[in-house]
């Protein structure tokens, strides 16, 4: 079969890039082809069809002039229209499997591959589809205005990036995919979280999505019973993210924290951590360095306060068999086991979360190892290459076999 993904990065940005490449070396391993297509970025992997590839768009750091021509094409780029035609026609791909397309590419590049009738796969790694922010927050409350279809409401609290301009952008972006249907021609939305799934059919029927967990290589994940007795918080440091009631509440017990990360936050951070002196901000980590944290980590805590999907934070240390102490909210509850393969807590409140970190360190070495145990068998089961190859197959196939 021949694949041709689309995201607007090609470069390991985040989560969403991370099952991007993931699904990629996966499909190339058992032989098929697959192409991507992306926006330009210095970071980006080499790729056949880079030359295509669309001009990145930066509105926030930009004169009036270049922000009127980028809120033009972050609500319709005709460049990533015709371009991802010329790339459809090169490569001649079965299934088009898209992730992340809005700001950079647009639903363009849906166009491009009804045009040609080629089916569509579209990953729902947010609530772009229901929230013209995405990410369904309000200055940093939960918000579900916009669900129903009411999207002027991201104009009217200038939700996005706390901007008023750009929260008229993406407000308009939504209503015009809405109401020229620029979804329709997608055959299936893939959804790694039951939770995220109930938010999205407050659009589209429920027979259009299908949930899939994000995969994990396994095989690269190497158990660790080290346990050298601190906790980790791995990820972006911004509010809804939860770092100010982490490093709160971390502070107040006394115990050994590490923080691995970076983002807006990071100067507050690094303020606030000071204070604490068993609290230490290791600055980003990844690769060799970021699997040595995990594996002496004594736990993981994911203190989220925003709608979750399915979030690598949880589901890295579970592979290194690490149980993790997380906030009862969106899909994570799918994900950890409460008092099996790790402690689940009441998001914004910073006394429950302190709660259940005493408690687990409580726990016998016997409680304890079978916690560790329980985290990794939970990965294996439902994370693996094998399970999410197969049912990927099967997904590519039904829509491959509708046109």
């Amino acid at each position: 079969m021949r694949i041709l993904y689309v995201n607007k990065y090609y470069y390991l940005k985040g989560g969403c890039e991370r099952v991007l490449f993931t699904e990629i070396d996966l499909m190339k391993s058992r032989g098929h082809a697959t192409a991507i297509f992306a926006s330009r970025h210095p970071n980006n992997v080499p790729s056949e069809f880079s030359g295509e590839f669309v001009e990145e768009e930066n509105y926030f750091h930009a004169g009036l002039a270049h922000k009127v021509k980028a809120a033009f094409k972050i609500i319709y780029s005709f460049e990533a229209l015709h371009k991802f035609g010329r790339v459809i026609d090169a490569f001649k791909p079965d299934i088009i499997h898209a992730h992340n397309i809005y700001a950079q590419l647009s639903t363009g590049v849906l166009d491009a591959a009804k045009k040609r009738g080629v089916p569509v796969v579209l990953t729902t790694h947010d609530y772009k589809l229901v929230c013209p922010s995405y990410m369904m927050l309000d200055h940093g409350k939960i918000c579900e205005k916009c669900i129903e279809g009411r999207y002027y409401h991201c104009f009217t609290t200038g939700c996005h990036k706390e901007n008023r301009a750009a929260s008229a952008v993406y407000t308009v972006e939504t209503y015009f995919n809405t109401w020229f249907k620029k979804y329709d021609s997608v055959t299936k939305f893939i959804c790694p979280s039951r939770f995220i799934l109930s938010k999205l059919t407050h659009r589209f029927p429920e027979d259009r999505f299908t949930v899939l967990h994000n995969p994990v290589d396994i095989s690269t994940y190497a158990p660790s019973s080290r346990d050298d007795g601190y906790y980790l918080f791995t990820g972006r440091l911004s509010n809804e993210k939860g770092v100010f009631t982490l490093i709160k509440a971390f502070g107040e017990m006394g115990l050994p924290l590490k923080i691995a990360g970076a983002g807006p936050l990071e100067g507050e951070c690094r303020k606030l951590a000071e204070k604490f002196p068993r609290i230490q901000m290791t600055g980003y980590r990844t690769g060799s360095e970021l699997a040595e944290l995990y594996k002496g980590a004594h736990a993981c805590v994911v203190p989220s306060e925003w709608y979750e999907n399915a979030p690598m934070s949880v589901i890295e240390p579970l592979a290194y068999g690490k149980p993790v102490i997380a906030a009862r909210i969106g899909g994570i509850p799918e994900l950890i086991q409460d008092g099996q393969n790790g402690l689940l807590f009441e998001p914004f409140k910073p006394d429950d979360l302190k709660e259940k970190t005493l408690w687990m360190g409580r726990l016998s070495p016997e409680a304890y190892g079978a916690m560790c145990q329980q985290a990794r068998q939970s990965a294996e089961a439902q994370f693996s290459l094998e399970r999410h190859y197969d049912d990927l197959m099967k997904i590519y196939q039904q829509a491959f076999q509708s046109v």
